[in-house]
């Protein structure tokens, strides 16, 4: 099995790759969907040149952002709540015993 060179690529941009991609010289895709990977790929002898901005090194993913704040899962939470207009206590931590709690707005 070839190496495979996998994508980037969502389901809002999914025609716009294809459609960058185009089709190899035997007339199919140049993307394949790996279903047991659940990724897009592009076969061997399609140009990489046409998907620079689905490969991996080039695009920004949410999913792999990181919080430079180091924040304990309380404090995160807080700041959560502060940001939506939660006024905490003392302006202490939010007890995360999973009771519901009141707190002012």
């Amino acid at each position: 099995m070839q190496k495979r060179t996998y994508l980037t690529i969502t389901p809002d941009n999914k025609k716009d790759a294809l459609r960058a991609a185009g089709r190899l010289a035997d007339g199919n895709y140049a993307l394949e969907y790996d279903r047991s990977e659940k990724l897009w790929f592009a076969k061997p002898d399609a140009d990489l040149e046409k998907v620079k901005p689905w490969l991996p090194e080039n695009t920004v993913s949410q999913l792999n952002q990181t919080t430079t704040d180091n924040l304990t899962p309380a404090e995160e939470f807080a700041q959560v709540l502060k940001d939506a207009g939660f006024i905490l206590p003392n302006n202490s931590l939010p007890e995360m015993d999973g009771k519901r709690h009141r707190v002012a707005t």
